[in-house]
């Protein structure tokens, strides 16, 4: 019986170590944020003359501006010299990365694109009731022009909701922006402001695009869309559509809005 009970513990034994030898090591868990590039392209103080190696991919960018709020973007380089350079500035309770399906397409299509999250915004420093915004467009438009692939004689400005009036007041004030897109502006309508505004921003092109269906119920917005058309005094375009959505969202439906945009942009190189 003792040669009997020391063979079962032995068998037992050997049937457990067995199963540990078979038994496959737990996964590694998957990582849950997706890696970004870890060097950022930053804007330098004289830029070099020679453009870089082409490199086709979207750069994260660290920008201080000029009142020391850190302004964070998104940087969406092209395979292209001489390239026209595009800021892109959200409304109010979005961020820089509502603009990512529309800013690969301006990348695509050859445009140095820079979406920023605005002060107050995202992973921007600052209050979001800070009113110097004006500031985070300056510093993303000198980091644009501080890129050697970039034309930093042909730089546009789009904007959505309140993004629009931050776009078009600093063009009126900057005459070295070649052109703005407004999209669904969120700009107060007074005809007094907007008639200064639009005569300091003059003859150059404006593109204008909201929505007038009832269900937004954004009667202002259409209000100065309709206004800052009539005040245009060089080319300009006015898209009113009839779609349930505004702000960067009307850019995302299935309304061509998106691509009348990108042939504006394209358009401009043939405005002198």
């Amino acid at each position: 019986m003792r040669h009997r009970h020391t063979f079962i513990v032995t068998l037992l034994l050997a049937l457990l170590l067995a199963a540990c030898a078979r038994r496959t090591p737990a996964p590694s868990p998957e990582p849950t944020v997706t890696p970004r590039p870890t060097v950022p392209i930053r804007p330098t103080s004289t830029p070099s003359t020679q453009a870089p190696p082409a490199m086709q991919g979207v750069y994260p960018v660290d920008l201080l501006t000029e009142d020391g709020v850190p302004i964070r973007g998104d940087y969406y380089r092209p395979i292209a010299k001489h390239a026209p350079g595009v800021v892109l500035l959200h409304g109010i309770d979005h961020t820089r990365w509502d603009w990512q399906l529309l800013a690969v397409r301006m990348m695509a299509q050859g445009f140095a694109t820079l979406a920023i999250d605005l002060r107050g915004a995202g992973e921007s420093g600052g209050q979001p009731n800070d009113p110097n915004r004006l500031a985070d467009v300056d510093a993303a438009v000198a980091f644009l022009k501080a890129q050697a692939e970039v034309d930093p004689a042909n730089i546009l400005l789009v904007g959505a909701n309140d993004g629009s009036w931050w776009a078009l007041k600093y063009a009126s004030e900057h005459s070295d922006i070649r052109g703005a897109a407004l999209i669904t502006p969120g700009i107060r309508y007074d005809e007094r402001l907007l008639k200064q505004v639009m005569a300091a921003y003059g003859d150059r092109p404006i593109f204008i695009a909201v929505s007038d269906n009832p269900a937004i119920g954004d009667d202002n917005a259409v209000k100065v869309a309709r206004l800052l058309d009539e005040l245009a005094a060089g080319p300009h375009e006015l898209v009113i559509l009839d779609d349930n959505a505004w702000g960067i969202g009307l850019l995302m439906q299935e309304n061509g809005l998106a691509a009348r945009l990108l042939d504006w942009m394209e358009d401009m190189e043939q405005i002198p």
